[in-house]
């Protein structure tokens, strides 16, 4: 500012020198709105960040992809992950972080870095109408990647939806997204940042291994064998501390978050506080029951029960729906126990379909080539979710051996077995 009384000496007036002076302070006020929000969420081709549930395990992946560069003379990105499937994003000349319409050619607010502080702004991209609140104070943050002193907050309330969905984030300046919080059935779900890519810049959550949650083929008729597992990959060993003898937990949810069951319910552990040596590996399994109903969407979650400030092991996998064995009301084949007789006995047949029957059973219609040596049945029925029935077969003395052939029809399908009628023995007398 020393050179402004030679400028207005030169231009000659203290008007100009005062117009000098609030231009320089008004483009000073825009530049540090802007340094203030410059960063949050920058939009450079490759960046992406990656946030976790610490509770399940599950993930969000937030990336900015190739430029676009419009008519206007505006350049975007591709920003996949944060708003719907995808939005045509920029920082606008406030700071805002806005996206293109395709439907009418404007620009919307996707989050509001420079909006008022406290007052409500409309926050598009949203699969229902959301309100957000950008807050004055600079808070806090400290997560499993991260910790930021003064981190951007948003807070975010439905307008004419269910009361789900994302409810406020947390933005720091050069690095990015690093906190979402999502309001759930079960309840609210941080998702922080636990890697990110900005730039030439890498932010990585401290390793301590990976954790699994494996769930087997049905170990029995009510239950699934689940593995939790921690792959360290660390010489030397982790060294995780527990407030009591348990080390883990399982929980089985149904598709609107709730739990069904889990492991450590009705169990008594030692409260003594303990440690476990992970060396290159560790496991656990346990059964998990089967759902009296099924329906997409459950998941089994499993998670180690570590002391606070120990390294977090989560992780959720979808249960597996019970294997379905297609129905069929076609006949395999047919077969006659035994396949001979002497006139006057009877034996049984017995169709087999080519799979199970579907509900509420299977007709078969029967038949005899020679109705005046061996008699069938009309009909027989295969129960719903059966695959054979058995019908008797009566015949009647004949002079000289026949063979009769006994057929069962259905879903466009017969099947034949040929049964022999003999002649009764010599000694026996018809009474």
């Amino acid at each position: 500012m020393d050179h402004l009384p030679f400028l207005a000496h030169t231009v000659g007036g203290d008007k100009v020198i005062r117009m000098i002076r609030f231009v320089l302070m008004s483009t000073l006020t825009l530049a540090l709105a802007l340094e203030a929000s410059a960063g949050l969420l920058p939009l450079e081709a490759g960046n992406f960040w990656v946030l976790r549930d610490g509770q399940t395990g599950e993930t969000l992946t937030v990336r900015v992809g190739q430029r676009v560069n419009l008519q206007s003379g505006e350049t975007y990105h591709y920003l996949t992950g944060y708003a719907g499937e995808y939005a045509i994003a920029r920082e606008n000349e406030v700071g805002n972080l806005v996206a293109f319409q395709e439907e009418g050619g404007a620009e919307r607010i996707l989050a509001g870095f420079t909006e008022p502080a406290n007052q409500w702004w409309t926050a598009h991209g949203r699969a229902c109408p959301v309100e957000g609140q950008t807050l004055e104070k600079r808070l806090p943050y400290d997560g499993p990647g991260v910790r930021i002193s003064r981190a951007l907050e948003i807070r975010y309330r439905p307008s004419g939806c269910a009361d789900t969905g994302v409810i406020a984030e947390q933005f720091a300046e050069n690095i990015g997204l690093v906190r979402r919080v999502v309001n759930t059935i079960a309840g609210p779900r941080n998702f922080d940042l636990v890697y990110a890519r900005v730039g030439s810049q890498t932010i990585e959550t401290p390793h301590h291994g990976r954790f699994s949650v494996l769930i087997d083929t049905p170990a029995g008729e009510n239950a699934y064998r689940v593995t939790l597992r921690v792959d360290t990959g660390h010489t030397p060993a982790l060294r995780l501390r527990f407030p009591t003898a348990q080390e883990f937990d399982v929980a089985l949810r149904d598709p609107a978050g709730t739990v069904l069951w889990r492991w450590s319910d009705g169990r008594l552990f030692d409260p003594v506080p303990r440690e476990n040596l992970l060396s290159d590996s560790w496991s656990a399994t346990v059964l998990v029951p089967k759902p009296a109903e099924y329906a997409n969407g459950f998941s089994v979650e499993g998670w180690l029960t570590g002391a606070p400030g120990e390294p977090k092991f989560a992780a959720t996998a979808s249960l597996p729906p019970p294997r379905s064995v297609p129905t069929s009301d076609r006949i395999s084949s047919i077969v006659l126990l035994p396949p001979s007789v002497r006139g006057g006995e009877g034996t049984v047949a017995r169709v087999t379909l080519e799979g199970p029957a579907p509900e509420p059973a299977v007709t078969l219609f029967l038949g005899t080539s020679s109705p005046f040596v061996a008699q069938v049945p009309v009909l027989a029925y295969v129960p719903a979710g059966q695959t054979t029935v058995e019908f008797p077969v009566t015949t009647v003395a004949v002079g000289q051996p026949q063979e009769v052939t006994i057929s069962a029809f259905s879903g466009g399908k017969q099947a034949n077995a040929v049964l022999r009628v003999t002649e009764p023995d010599k000694g026996r007398t018809n009474r």
